[in-house]
Parts: C-alpha cells; sequence; structure tokens
C-alpha cells in the first residue's frame, strides 16, 4: 500500500468511528419505530466526500477502494458462519420457508416491470427490475445479454441507486413491516435477499424491536442471505431473467409510451 492509498483507511476509520459515535436514532410513528442505523449514516457521509462534492476522496482512490472490498467480505462471511453453526437445528426446522421464500423474490418482478415499462426505460427495465442488483446478478446479465446491452446499463443504474439508497429504504421498511401481522422469525428470513448490506440493516433493525429474539433472528437473516447469494444466479438464469424477458415482449407493446407514440404516427401516416 503507498503513502498515497493510505489516506483511504484512514478516512475510513474516521468516518466509522463517528457513525459509531452517533449511534442509532430511533423514532415512532404511530405504533411503529423508524431505526436508521450507522451504516446509512456511513453511506451519506460517504456521499458528500467524494469527488461531485467535498473532493475530499477522488475518483482514483474510489477505484482502489473498490478492489479491496472483497477483503472485508472474508471477514464478515466467518462472522456469518459463526452465527449460523450454533442454530442448525432451527434452520432445518424452517427449511422448506428458506428455500420457498426465494420464489418470492420473483414477485417483484410483476410489480416493478410494468412501472418501469410505462416511465419508458425500454429494455433496461428489464435489468432494473429482475433482481436486487448485486454482483451476482451482474454476471447473469453479462451472461445472457452481453456486457453492453441495455439490459446491463439498467442493473447498473439500479446498483447504483441500491448502493446509495437501498439500505435506507430496506432500514424504514423493514421498521415499518413489523407492524404487519408477520412473525419476527418470517421477517429475519424476508432481509436475506442476497444483499449483505441490507441484510445487515436489515437483522440490526429487528434485533432492536424483538430483543429477546436477536440470536435466532440473525441466524436465519444470514442463512436467508447465505442462501440467496448461492442460489441467486441460478434463479437469475433460470426464472428470474426469463420471465422478465417475456413479461417485457408481451407488455412493451402495450405500456411503453415510445413504442405507443411510434405505433400512432405509423396509423395516421397510412391514413393520410
Amino acid at each position: 500500500m503507498s503513502f498515497k492509498n493510505l489516506k483511504v483507511p484512514v478516512v475510513i476509520v474516521i468516518i466509522t468511528l463517528l457513525a459509531q459515535f452517533i449511534g442509532p436514532f430511533r423514532f415512532d410513528i404511530g405504533i411503529g419505530r423508524i431505526e436508521l442505523l450507522p451504516l446509512i449514516y456511513v453511506c451519506i457521509i460517504c456521499i458528500f466526500l467524494g469527488p461531485k462534492f467535498l473532493r475530499i476522496v477522488t475518483d482514483e482512490e474510489i477505484t482502489w477502494a473498490n478492489s479491496k472490498i472483497l477483503v472485508s467480505l472474508v471477514f464478515l462471511a466467518a462472522y456469518q458462519g459463526t452465527n449460523v453453526g450454533p442454530k442448525i437445528p432451527l434452520l432445518i426446522k424452517t427449511g422448506p420457508a428458506l428455500i420457498l421464500q426465494e420464489f418470492g423474490n420473483l414477485g417483484t418482478i410483476l410489480l416493478a416491470l410494468p412501472i418501469a415499462i410505462l416511465l419508458g426505460l425500454g429494455k433496461q427495465s428489464i435489468g432494473a427490475c429482475f433482481s436486487k442488483a448485486r454482483e451476482s446478478d451482474l454476471a447473469a446479465v453479462i451472461q445472457y445479454h452481453g456486457a453492453d446491452s441495455e439490459e446491463g446499463r439498467g442493473l447498473i443504474g439500479m446498483f447504483i441507486v441500491m448502493n446509495i439508497l437501498g439500505i435506507v429504504f430496506f432500514s424504514i421498511m423493514v421498521s415499518i413491516a413489523t407492524l404487519l401481522p408477520f412473525h419476527p422469525y418470517a421477517l429475519a428470513m424476508a432481509t436475506g435477499i442476497g444483499s449483505t448490506s441490507s441484510m445487515t440493516v436489515g437483522v440490526a433493525a429487528l434485533a432492536s424491536i424483538y430483543p429477546a429474539l436477536e440470536e435466532q433472528i440473525v441466524a436465519l437473516g444470514t442463512s436467508s442471505n447465505l442462501l440467496s447469494t448461492a442460489t441467486g444466479i441460478y434463479m437469475d438464469l433460470f426464472l428470474a431473467l426469463p420471465l422478465a424477458n417475456y413479461l417485457y415482449k408481451r407488455l412493451a407493446p402495450i405500456l411503453d409510451p415510445k413504442k405507443s407514440r411510434k405505433k400512432g404516427n405509423g396509423e395516421r401516416g397510412d391514413n393520410r
């Protein structure tokens, strides 16, 4: 590591300590509670330290830091494994639910894809809506459609949005979900979408609301996330992407405003 790149770890440590010092921020809405966790503060602070605002961190340093993310994920995976091991009997008991909840991820396609088409995103709708926009999903799109495809650009755009706003949205939605008649175990499994940062935020929010069930919530959320990560590429290739492609072909001629305008212009031309 050069002296120049040493600035990045120093900035990371300072931001982390600051976020931990602030601590969780909780506020009630009706009978529910919204909790903002330190990870959210880190994301917001990093946005303002970047080249678009204060320019404390440059594009080159961001690129260098991206290549080192895998190192931190190794430690995180080891920590997750220590949480899963002691709870194997609980995981076996809930095994069918853990597997079936994977198919629930396909429901987002049915909800999001028509809206994206209506907004005029074109084929980018497929990449933006078929998954939670993580690295394995990018690999699936590249394998299926190619690296420089519209579907790939849609996924990259959603990947950026997910990194900036995803954990904020996830933390709020998990807190709101506790108002619904779902068991804490079901909510814990729902946090495991294949995104470690989102799962971590969701599990932390649930554990603060159900402190007596913290160990079980962590185990179920971690296991669900590991399962989603392991099976995600196969779900993408064999179910999610084909479904998104099929729905796009069916819905685009009806919902896409660009296609509708072209069709309308063609009909008027024929009449003339």
